[in-house]
């Protein structure tokens, strides 16, 4: 039961990893604004079916037995941590323009791919 979320996350995995080469690669993230947007959607499902999977191991049944806060909660430390390490790598700066509504919009929508998976996960394994 817990394998096709394991499998979805790891397709989710592959496809943030080539959306995310090829925005690199044309300087999508500049040029394009909702570049950003769809990598962190699929980011925050990518953490929430992780956090979902991972708190179920020891139970075969109802993989869709946690309440939804602590998993929005591992995508927001996730997001967190990553914008820290943007601005800490100098990927980003703290001090161009637009730089505190772009963060916010960044764990909004982590937290809104999370919330999605965790929505998809609740009508597939939920019923069970």
């Amino acid at each position: 039961m817990r394998t096709p979320l394991l499998f979805l996350t790891l397709i989710f995995s592959a496809l943030l990893f080539v959306i995310d080469q090829i925005a690199l690669k044309y300087n999508l993230y500049f040029s394009t604004p909702w570049a950003d947007i769809v990598t962190h959607i699929l980011g925050g499902a990518i953490i929430a079916g992780l956090a979902i999977y991972f708190s179920n191991r020891k139970t075969s049944t109802n993989l869709y037995s946690k309440r939804i806060w602590p998993i929005l909660g591992c995508s927001l430390f996730v997001g967190i941590f990553w914008e820290i390490l943007e601005a800490s790598t100098g990927m980003t700066s703290t001090g161009d323009k637009g730089y505190a509504i772009d963060t916010a919009s960044d764990l909004f929508f982590d937290i809104f791919g999370s919330y999605l998976m965790y929505i998809f996960v609740k009508s597939i394994y939920g019923k069970r």
